[in-house]
Parts: structure tokens; sequence; C-alpha cells
């Protein structure tokens, strides 16, 4: 049994790839966005936080110069290195103080608590420069999934995992939104 984001990441790797690899291409504001954001972020790094197989990662490696993909999980990294080629992965930014001019965390903060969220939103803002971007996106509250209800999976793509994911409110989310100068939410 693959408990914890690590080791369920690393259990679905390749059937997560298989899955979502390609999903922006049917996606094209998504893309439009990510384009968007890349212009913004103008010269230096952006990174793709929880980049797991690549396929964001991989855009944006191919409208700006300096892309980095970030995962806990080594099995993603893996493919994400063998699906884009010339992007190089890493398992995390410690070392990041202010050194990127963007990055992006889509749906890769959906397994942490609350407090954790908080944390990893502190964290983001710490390693873009002043001036820079982050993008963060993920799952809100829905009729089948409510705000801070915890969804516990067992099985994922038919490997036996434990993982939970953590839906969010439209306060939570204006609340992350107010970090280091960051425009809040319209009411």
């Amino acid at each position: 049994m693959a408990a914890g984001v690590q080791a369920a990441y690393d259990a679905v790797a390749r059937a997560y790839h298989d899955e979502f690899g390609n999903e922006l291409d049917g996606k094209p504001l998504d893309r439009a966005l990510l384009e968007a954001f890349t212009e913004l972020s103008g010269a230096g790094t952006i990174a793709d936080v929880g980049c797991g197989p690549g396929h964001i990662t991989r855009l944006l490696a191919a409208r700006h110069a300096h892309v980095i993909g970030i995962d806990v999980s080594p099995g993603v990294i893996r493919v994400a290195r063998g699906a884009t080629a010339g992007v190089r992965g890493r398992l995390h930014a410690a070392d990041a103080d202010c050194a990127w001019s963007g990055a992006i965390a889509l749906y890769s903060i959906i397994h942490l608590t609350a407090g954790q969220r908080a944390r990893a939103c502190r964290e983001l803002a710490r390693t873009v420069r002043p001036g820079g971007w982050l993008l963060v996106a993920f799952h809100v509250d829905s009729p089948d999934f409510a705000a801070r209800e915890v969804n516990h999976l067992t099985d994922w793509f038919g490997e036996p995992i434990e993982l939970d994911a953590i839906s969010s409110s439209r306060a939570t989310l204006c609340a992350m939104s107010k970090l280091r100068g960051t425009r809040s939410c319209p009411p």
C-alpha cells in the first residue's frame, strides 16, 4: 500500500501521465492563461511546483527559456524527464529565496491540510522575487465534494494507495491571495 503523497504519486506515475499528460490539448483557456503567465513573468526562472508528469512544464518551456519542474515524487519526475526533453526536474525548492520570476502550483496543494496550505503559500511567496508572479489553482467546493471535506483515496489508477485530497472554500482562497502584495479576490 502506497501511503502519503510521494508514495501515491510514485505508484501511479506512468498511469497519471497517460491520463493527464496531454490534458492541455483540450483546454485552450488554460493554455492562454499559462502563455500570459510566461509573458508576465519576464526574464528569469519559472518554476512549475508539483509538476507531476511535466505537461505544464513542457508547455511553459516551449514559451520560456528557463523553466524547472519540481515535485516530491521521484517517480513522476522520472516520467516528466522522459516526456519533456530538455526540462530538468528537482525534488525540492528549499534554496530558492526570491529566485524565481514566476511560480505555478496548479492542483499541487490539494493534498495539504489548511495549516500546510498556509505554509506552502508562504513558501511559494518566499521563492518568487519582488515583482514576480505566482499562480495557484486547486479544486473549490462542489455539490459532490464540500469545502474542507477530505476525499480519502484507497485506490487510484488500479493501485492501492492512501491519499487525501481536500477542496477549499472561496474564503480560504481569498485569504491565501493576500500574500505579499497579491490581489485579493473580488467580492
